[in-house]
This record gives C-alpha cells, sequence and structure tokens, in this order.
C-alpha cells in the first residue's frame, strides 16, 4: 500500500511537465541517496547504539527512513527546478526541509535508526502496534469537519483511505518506526488502543485530512515533505510523548484507559468574554 502511494501518486515525471523541462537530477531515491544525500551530509554518528546521532547505510529497511527520504529527494528536485528563476531556492530546501528531516532521521535516542550498530544486524524498531477498532467505534474528532467544497472540489483524486482507522492501520503504524519505551511515564510512548484517547482521535484525524491534501497536490514536489515537518512531525511531538502526553502512561497490558477529559467548570452567571483578550 505504501509502496503504491509512493509510486503512483507522485511520480516525478508528472511534477515536471511545464516549461522550461528540466528532467531529474536522479531517477530514483536510492540513486539519490547513494550519489547525493550520503556524500553531501558529514556528521559525527555515533558508533554506539542509542546515543548522538545514528545513520544505518542499511536505511531502506526502515519504512519512515524511506517515506522521509523520498518526500526529500521530490523536495529536492522541486528547488533544483525553482533554482532557474530563484536563487535561493536550494538554500530554502536546506533550511526548510533537509534539516528538519535530519533530525528526525538521525536522532540516536530515539529516531527510525536509533539502534543501529556497525555490524549491520540490527532490523529496525518495526511498525506502531494497533488493535483493531471495536466493531461498533465511530471516529469523531468532535470538530464536525465539513466535506471538501467549491469549485475545484469534484477535481480532487478519491482518497487513499477512506476512514481514519484505515489511515492510522495502514499507513501511519506501519510507516512510523520509532523505539517505544515500555515502562509508562518515560521516553516515547504508544497505545495501541489509540482510539480510547479523544486527543489522539482528533489530532490524527487532522493529520489524515492533511495528508489526503498533500497527496492530492501533484503541481507541488515538495508537498509530502512539507506534510512530514509541518504536520506530522509537531503531531508526534505530542502524541507520543512519553511523559505528559495522551498516551503517556499506556501499558503493556492494555489496561489504561486514559487520562480522560480536562475539567471545565461553567462561568458564573453575568459573566461576559472580556473583549480586549480576542480580536
Amino acid at each position: 500500500m505504501i509502496d503504491d502511494l509512493l509510486d503512483d501518486e507522485f511520480a516525478l515525471d508528472d511534477d515536471f511537465d511545464e516549461d522550461p523541462q528540466i528532467d531529474p537530477a536522479f531517477e530514483s531515491v536510492e540513486q539519490w541517496v547513494s550519489e547525493y544525500l550520503a556524500a553531501v551530509i558529514n556528521r559525527k554518528i555515533d558508533p554506539q547504539a542509542g546515543r548522538g546521532l545514528a545513520w544505518d547505510p542499511g536505511w531502506w529497511r526502515h519504512s519512515e527512513v524511506v517515506a522521509r527520504l523520498t518526500a526529500l529527494w521530490w523536495a529536492f528536485e522541486g528547488a533544483r527546478l525553482r533554482s532557474r528563476e530563484d536563487r535561493s531556492a536550494m538554500s530554502g530546501w536546506w533550511v526548510e526541509h533537509c534539516e528538519p528531516h535530519l533530525r528526525v532521521l538521525l536522532d540516536g535516542e530515539t529516531g527510525p535508526m536509533s539502534g543501529a550498530n556497525e555490524g549491520g544486524t540490527w532490523l529496525g524498531h518495526g511498525s506502531l502496534a494497533y488493535e483493531p477498532t471495536p466493531g461498533t467505534w465511530h471516529a469523531d474528532d468532535l470538530a464536525d469537519l465539513p466535506e471538501p467544497a467549491g469549485e475545484n472540489a469534484d477535481e480532487l483524486p478519491e482518497p487513499a483511505f477512506s476512514r481514519l482507522e484505515d489511515f492510522v492501520e495502514s499507513y501511519f503504524c506501519v510507516v512510523i518506526n520509532r523505539k517505544i519505551d515500555l515502562q509508562p511515564g518515560h521516553g516515547l510512548s504508544w497505545d495501541p488502543c489509540w482510539w480510547r484517547h479523544q486527543e489522539v482521535v482528533s489530532r490524527l484525524t487532522s493529520l489524515w485530512w492533511a495528508f489526503e491534501d498533500a497527496r492530492a497536490a501533484s503541481d507541488d514536489p515538495a508537498a509530502m515533505s512539507t506534510w512530514w515537518i509541518r504536520h506530522c512531525d509537531p503531531h508526534l511531538r505530542v502524541l507520543l510523548d512519553g511523559e505528559d502526553g495522551p498516551m503517556s502512561l499506556t501499558n503493556g497490558a492494555g489496561t489504561w484507559l486514559g487520562h480522560g477529559g480536562l475539567g471545565a467548570d461553567p462561568p458564573p452567571e453575568g459573566w461576559v468574554r472580556p473583549a480586549h483578550l480576542t480580536p
């Protein structure tokens, strides 16, 4: 499913149809990584797993690394195309795309390659676990999101996923590869019963919609890279927060039901919202 999304929806040739025609510099993500990224990124990689910066020469083993580097490659080719008219385009690629991705990719503590060793025997953190949603469960993000509307609504491609749970189980859980701490209250945390927690449901719903929007942006080679950096990463910092996040006390037995909502007392009679506090 992930390979289909990468190959079918974002063929680079489709993004370079308009004049001036510029052929992509690299024909595949593996060529781009081996001939460009691996040569141009010079960092101090810690040989001891679990600390400092980490990089796995077998990067292709890890779904999140493949997805991120593919998005980064597309953004690179898009910046390269724009550089004929915008001399700052490649600098923008470094600052707005490459560096944010590298902060995650090279994270030696909890990142997708954080267990890499010199022997090349580590195969990765694996996918996030998930429990199927109960038969009576229905995704409700409480925001009452409207269906797409407007003059271009009928031209939108069919979404890759028709339900939130399909997006979570078939894409999100597969592509996110992090070191999840098994001890509640520490490191990164993920609850296979994610659907129990309203904040998780609401955030993943909005992340899914943003994903579909990026996937539909066939005229923007950087769209998926932008989705990772501006949407997925900020959500993950909260969702996987093992100290205070919405799934932070998850236990292996699956008996923890969540923190619950914030208390909200009704304001006293006669209370009026101070006008000077809001525009």
